[in-house]
């Protein structure tokens, strides 16, 4: 391993190929503002939610985190100069390009395109990193620009693997039992889990009812605790009482929902575990990733099915 030499440490995050998007918004008089950036990834489905990160020395910066909305245009393999245009520093980046004139300008011709309301910032380093809750979203059937090493490049599809092909007996380590590694890779996530969202004042129980709420509409406490067990999580009812006191929950006659201050803070630590998986999956590879998902959810739906005929 290396010190950390700067010139050095870039080289080597050049190894990763990463898309390449271009980040719109407006600034505080209505005026277009975009920068490139390949700093763009997913953090949650439900709600869905996506993040990138910004330079504090940008000149974008004020204009970004004062903004309500931005939009990620994930650019395709032939907007190459679309990319360096707004990697640039002109102040008319917008000059004889086609958009839509919309919260955020929308530009034509890309693979997809997310237009997010923003709602959360934080300090990651010498950077600020934007989450934003995907309000629409677009998508079209073109290959996508890559970068990698300093330059650009085009994705190609693999032949892969399907699926139903892997080999389960591959998620096996050495001799060890398999139990021995689910319930020892089960303690390792669960202590950083937990550390994590008690950083939030909340706990597992609290987690999984937020979750809960979040994917359903204006849910009954019965529906929500329903939801919950299903996921194989215990709930009691004094756990809702806490979120409720703690403003993070409303209550009527027509069912539960988030507040604004319960969706911040459920948003804060979706960011957060989206950050624990990411480190816990640093190093793998993307088959790697697919085999282990593959054999979990086959071990899980085998469990559940042996459950529930003892159940009936």
């Amino acid at each position: 391993m290396s010190a950390i030499d700067k010139a050095v440490f870039r080289s080597a995050l050049g190894r990763f190929a990463t898309g390449v998007t271009v980040i719109t918004t407006r600034d505080g008089q209505g005026s277009p503002v975009g920068v490139t950036a390949n700093s763009f990834n997913s953090v949650s489905l439900e709600p869905p939610m996506v993040l990138w990160s910004l330079a504090k020395t940008s000149r974008s910066m004020k204009s970004f985190s004062e903004a309500e909305f931005f939009a990620v245009h994930v650019l395709a393999s032939d907007q190459q100069a679309l990319s360096n245009r707004f990697a640039a520093r002109d102040t008319e980046k917008f000059r004889d390009v086609d958009y839509q004139d919309e919260a955020a300008p929308l530009l034509t011709g890309c693979a997809a395109i997310f237009m997010c309301r923003t709602i959360y910032q934080y300090e990651g380093g010498d950077h600020i990193i934007f989450v934003g809750e995907v309000t629409q979203f677009r998508a079209d059937d073109k290959p996508p620009l890559l970068y990698l090493g300093g330059r650009y490049a085009e994705a190609r599809r693999g032949p892969g693997k399907p699926v139903e092909a892997i080999d389960l007996e591959r998620c096996r380590v050495g001799a060890q039992s398999i139990i021995h590694l689910l319930a020892y890779t089960h303690n390792l996530l669960k202590r950083q889990i937990v550390q994590a969202i008690a950083e939030f004042g909340m706990t597992q129980e609290h987690l999984a009812i937020l979750i809960a709420i979040s994917q359903l509409e204006n849910p009954q406490w019965d529906e929500v605790r329903r939801r919950v067990e299903a996921n194989d999580f215990s709930v009691e009812a004094r756990a809702v009482q806490t979120l409720l006191e703690l403003g993070w929950v409303s209550s009527d006659a027509r069912g539960m929902a988030l507040t604004d201050g319960g969706r911040d803070v459920f948003v804060k630590a979706l960011s957060r575990l989206k950050a624990i998986e990411e480190s816990f999956c640093d190093g793998l590879s993307d088959g790697e990733l697919s085999e282990a998902r593959h054999a979990l959810s086959s071990i899980i739906a085998k469990q559940s099915g042996s459950l529930l005929s003892l159940i009936h």
